[in-house]
């Protein structure tokens, strides 16, 4: 889970995902900030081992709608992800975990 996602008029969130071997697919899913429920459409990527790639403005690309959330990651091997919230204005980015659900 990757919580406090947000895009408005003042930043946006770009997601970070790195395969660390194999070739891992990554469902990534917006939920509401309000009640947890599914926003616009799940999306799926495959990365290639040790690929890193970064998904600009990944809410317009979820659901474009949205203007904050949590993004669920769903992985069947091992990725490193991560949020990156831009501020519009100066373009500097705020560092977002993922926090690992059991």
């Amino acid at each position: 889970m990757i919580p406090g996602v947000v895009r408005n008029a003042d930043a946006y969130t770009n997601l970070g995902l790195m395969s660390a071997g194999g070739q891992p697919t990554v469902k990534v899913t917006l939920l509401s900030a309000r009640d947890s429920s599914v926003r616009g459409t799940p999306r799926q990527f495959v990365l290639t081992g040790r690929q890193s790639i970064i998904v600009g403005d990944v809410l317009q690309l979820l659901d474009p709608t949205a203007t904050a959330g949590t993004l669920q990651i769903e992985v069947d091997s091992a990725v490193w992800a991560f949020g990156s919230i831009i501020d519009r204005g100066t373009r500097d980015p705020e560092y977002v975990p993922a926090i690992l659900l059991n």
